[in-house]
């Protein structure tokens, strides 16, 4: 499937085109939008398998450049096929006799993070043969498998998804951010200090606001210079610190969950929706949108969401799909 971009409007949109739509494939539609920013770093892949019926979608959001981001969103779907290849006794991963428990079965959480961290290597390795700035950039990352019986997600960063069940969110995804306000949060503040850094103004090293993201080679291969020039600054918490393990890793979180009849819909979005509504207010407002109109397509309905969140005030990039789920 090819992507359609806007030229002449920061917001962009996009549907399953009606005449691919066979059942049991999802439909789905996406919109995106730089929002009050300059420029655009966040962005998305869909793959289907028509005749399976699973549907693969991911988001990434970028910072410090739209390069990693732009990596990531092709690659780590090419590598999650290698490694389903060669877990699964070589059967071509877009088949028709593959299902998404099968997917589940090889792609089981170690294998994600194995997954998750080649990619990081690979990313790392691509931006070092970039010029600044974008040879620092990182990007977050959330992608599910979704087919009539089960979502597999998997996540690094504040990007998340959701699903609206019987009207109430089921988060498919755990927030990497070093706060102390969450449960999470204060898990990530945990596994900072036992790498041996630190957190100011609940950003990693004084720096970050995701602990858990792609790329950001600062943290992972180049952490020692880091450590000098903080120590060269005067920084006082870098004088006790050691950085002797990466601070900023790529590892998922991994969910599972089992489809139910009563599934209405999937969200998956970057934080420029997250950061001005949460997860409940977000299905809340789209079971509004579909009682109004059932008939209302999901580019519509995504659509809708990003420019509720830029009315709510959200400062940064958007880039938010939307599955419909009521269809199995």
């Amino acid at each position: 499937m090819k992507e359609r971009f806007c030229v002449n409007s920061p917001l962009c949109i996009h549907e399953t085109p009606r005449s691919m739509i066979s059942s049991p494939v999802l439909k789905w539609g996406v919109a995106e939008t730089m929002g009050p920013r300059e420029t655009m770093e966040d962005a998305w892949f869909v793959k289907e398998n028509l005749k399976a019926g699973i549907l693969y979608a991911s988001i990434f959001d970028g910072h410090g450049g739209s390069s990693s981001a732009l990596f990531l969103k092709r690659k780590l779907f090419d590598m999650l096929k290698i490694k389903m290849k060669r877990q699964s006794n070589n059967i071509p991963f877009m088949k028709s006799e593959i299902t998404i428990s099968e997917i589940a079965q090889v792609l089981s959480p170690q294998s994600l993070q194995d997954i998750f961290r080649l990619t990081d290597s690979a990313l790392i390795d691509h931006i070092a043969t970039l010029g600044d700035p974008e040879c620092w950039s990182g990007s977050t990352a959330t992608i599910c498998f979704i087919d009539e019986h089960k979502i597999v997600c998997a996540n690094v960063g504040d990007s998340s998804a959701v699903i609206g069940r019987k009207g109430k969110p089921i988060s498919l995804t755990e927030e990497h951010r070093p706060t102390p306000r969450t449960k999470s949060g204060r898990n990530e503040i945990e596994r900072i200090a036992m790498a041996g850094g630190w957190v100011t103004q609940e950003r990693v090293c004084g720096i970050l606001a995701v602990s858990r993201a792609f790329g950001d080679y600062e943290f992972k291969g180049g952490r020692s210079e880091l450590l000098e020039e903080f120590r060269y600054d005067g920084n006082v918490q870098a004088t006790t610190s050691t950085l002797h393990a990466p601070p900023v890793v790529a590892l998922p979180h991994v969910h599972e969950l089992n489809r139910s009849t009563d599934d209405e819909f999937i969200i998956i979005a970057t934080d420029g929706i997250w950061d001005v509504m949460n997860g409940s207010q977000a299905v809340t407002f789209v079971c509004s949108k579909l009682k109004s109109n059932p008939m209302l397509s999901m580019t519509e309905v995504a659509d809708a969401l990003v420019q509720r969140a830029l009315r709510n005030r959200s400062q940064d990039n958007i880039a938010c799909i939307v599955i419909d789920l009521r269809v199995i």
